[in-house]
This record gives C-alpha cells, structure tokens and sequence, in this order.
C-alpha cells in the first residue's frame, strides 16, 4: 500500500491539469452544498476550499471511479446543474453554474475515467502476470 501511495503522490505532482474551477458539493457527512475548488488531473480529482489552498481537502484517484453522470432531480438553492461521480466508496454530487460548465467537466471526466479503467485493467493483468 506505501508504494501505491508513494507513485499517486508522483503521479499527483508531475500530471497536467486538464480542467479547474469552482463547483458545489454535498458534504460528506453534513449535506450541505459547498463551494470548493477543483482540480481535474489524468489521475486524480482533487477540491479544495478556495483556489490559494496549497493542500486539498481531499483527493479522488481516478482509477476508483466507475463513472459520472447528471443529474437532474437535485437542485442546490444556487445552481441547477448537477452531475455525479461515482466511486467504489462513495458517490459525490456535484453541481456547476451552467449547464455548459457541467457538459465540459462531466465529458472531460468521462474521458479520464476511461484512461483510469484501461490503466487499472493494465494493473490487474500485470499483477496476475506476477504472480505466477
């Protein structure tokens, strides 16, 4: 587990942005909507409280996510364009100011997921290969 966690942190600091800016999210444990600032890598969807934090509250690796979708039965009091991601530990609702915002984040997030689930498949058969 150290040296997977070793590689992400690498992984975190040598990769592109593909995508920033502000969105809502529900909390975690109080559902409330908040603003934070997100950061989209190849590998990671990471927020923060504003855009001068340095260190993220929290950080998604992409290769857990199974999938993104929008949605539109959950309407936060200041923006109507919600989507949601979907991992093997939890579901983040997420919502943009427009509805182009959100068809940006959510197409760019399609494509890293994708890139995630072959790099994953990639691991896996390395693994097996491995073990044997």
């Amino acid at each position: 587990m150290l040296k997977h966690s070793i590689l992400f942190e690498q992984q975190i600091s040598s990769t592109a942005v593909i995508r920033s800016g502000y969105l809502l999210k529900v909390g975690g444990k109080v559902k409330t909507w908040k603003k934070r600032w997100f950061v989209l890598t190849e590998g990671s969807l990471s927020y923060y409280r504003d855009n001068e934090q340095v260190t993220p509250l929290h950080v998604v690796d992409m290769i857990i996510c199974s999938g993104v979708k929008r949605d539109d039965s959950k309407k936060p009091d200041s923006a109507a364009f919600v989507f949601q991601l979907i991992t093997t530990e939890r579901t983040f609702e997420i919502a943009a100011e427009t509805s182009g915002e959100r068809s940006d984040w959510v197409s760019d997030l399609q494509k890293v997921i994708e890139k995630s689930q072959k790099r994953r498949q990639r691991v896996r058969m390395f693994s097996l290969c491995y073990m044997y």
